[in-house]
C-alpha cells in the first residue's frame, strides 16, 4: 500500500511541476490541421474537435478543410465560422502558405 501511496506522489508532484513551470516550455505554430468533408456533418464534427482541443491549448495550429463534396450554404456557413476552405487542388498551395505564415 505504501508503494502505491509513494507512486502517485510522485505524479501528482510530477503533474503540479508540469503545470506550474510549463510556461517555460516552447510553444510555437507548427504546421496546419487537415480534415477531408464530404457534408455539413464531417465538417460540424472537425470544427467542433478543433475548438474543443484550441480551447485546452493543445493545438495552437489553423484548421483547414479539405472540401470533396460540399455544398453551397455548407462553405457560407464554414466562410462564417472563420474556416478555411479549399478543394483538394488547392491544398498544395494553401499548405505552402501556411508554411510561409509560419
Amino acid at each position: 500500500m505504501w508503494f502505491l501511496w509513494t507512486v502517485l506522489s510522485a505524479f501528482g508532484a510530477l503533474c503540479v511541476a508540469w503545470a506550474v513551470f510549463g510556461f517555460l516550455l516552447p510553444g510555437r505554430r507548427a504546421g496546419a490541421l487537415v480534415c477531408l468533408c464530404r457534408d455539413s456533418h464531417d465538417a460540424g464534427c472537425a470544427i467542433a474537435r478543433y475548438r474543443w482541443l484550441w480551447g485546452l491549448g493543445l493545438l495552437a495550429c489553423p484548421l483547414v478543410l479539405v472540401d470533396q463534396g460540399l455544398s453551397e450554404e455548407d462553405l457560407i456557413w464554414l466562410e462564417a465560422q472563420g474556416v478555411r476552405v479549399c478543394t483538394m487542388e488547392e491544398l498544395a498551395v494553401r499548405l505552402e502558405q501556411e508554411r510561409e505564415e509560419l
